[in-house]
């Protein structure tokens, strides 16, 4: 896909869905206490999918066979990754959550290898294996002796990973696709997902439905879903169009940062070294690449 605009309008879409997605991930917890997460989910996709329907227009006639069978395949894995995520946080607190939900920045350089067999970056390498190790000391996971590791993490942990999956995906075969009509196509799976999980978990020992609150609560969920699910990712989708995958998957974890950070500030998390240090390194490695690559620029022009 060829844009017109400059790299660093992607760049600052990428660090407003950072900015947000720190702050919504303590926000969920403040709406779990009126609807499970599938229902939470279902309400916010659903008026996303209306949303992105209503501005599609004329676009829907492109959807053809061509573009359904990239775009159906990605969007179904990544709106059962991203329900099963919402559903682990109600098990786990919300910087183990930002957490195990980024383990897709050392997926994607493996699965972009395997899609497309682009080699990954020795820096981005570093900086995926870095950002990994950062989470891992920000949210004190153990080890040995003695495992903290829950349902909820597990749940998360499996929902970054097939994340991760989806954004090398996108980067390798969706790169000309149209970014509305995906995010038509993805919204209304992650509606349907939603629909089918709530059901299905029902009465379970996972999640039953739980949807209270009213009229005013509904409408506060929809507004949230509309800036969280469907602002959000299209501008992450078009940073993984016109960016690089490796690199969106790599900063992405910064939002897990601002996460400990706020989930602390209201008493949901307890402020460690653990969270200074793996927030710092988390930092680091995000910022790292970026450094580097200016570097480079800079010396190439000096040379010629």
């Amino acid at each position: 896909m060829v844009s017109k605009r400059p790299r660093w309008v992607y760049y600052g879409a990428l660090v407003f869905v950072v900015a947000f997605w720190g702050v919504s991930s303590v926000l969920y917890t403040y709406f779990y206490r009126y609807y499970s997460a599938a229902v939470l989910t279902g309400i916010m996709t659903f008026f996303s999918a209306i949303f992105f329907w209503v501005i599609a227009g004329k676009r829907l006639k492109k959807m053809d066979k061509n573009f359904l069978k990239v775009a159906v395949p990605i969007c179904a894995l990544n709106a059962f990754a991203n329900v099963v995520n919402r559903i682990g946080l109600q098990y786990t607190t919300p910087a183990n959550y930002a957490f195990f939900e980024n383990v897709s920045c050392v997926v994607v350089p493996v699965m972009m290898f395997v899609f497309v067999r682009k080699k990954p970056k020795l820096i981005q390498g570093i900086a995926g294996v870095t950002c990994l190790i950062g989470c891992f000391i920000m949210c004190g996971v153990k080890l040995s002796g003695g495992s903290v590791i829950g349902i909820g993490d597990v749940l998360c942990l499996l929902s970054g990973a097939l994340v991760g999956v989806c954004l090398a995906a996108i980067g390798a075969y969706g790169k000309d696709m149209d970014t509305i009509l995906f995010m038509v196509v993805y919204m209304t799976a992650y509606f349907l997902v939603s629909v089918l999980l709530a059901v299905s978990l029902d009465a379970t020992a996972i999640e039953s439905v739980k949807m209270t609150g009213g009229l005013p609560m509904l409408l506060l969920a929809a507004v949230f879903g509309l800036v969280d699910v469907a602002l959000c990712w299209l501008l992450r989708t078009l940073a993984i169009q016109h960016i690089d995958p490796v690199t969106v998957a790599t900063v992405s974890p910064c939002y897990a940062v601002i996460t400990g950070v706020l989930s602390v500030c209201v008493g949901i998390d307890k402020l460690t070294p653990n969270l200074i240090v793996g927030g710092s390194i988390i930092f680091l490695s995000a910022v790292l690449p970026e450094v580097m690559a200016a570097r480079k620029k800079q010396v190439v022009g000096l040379g010629q």
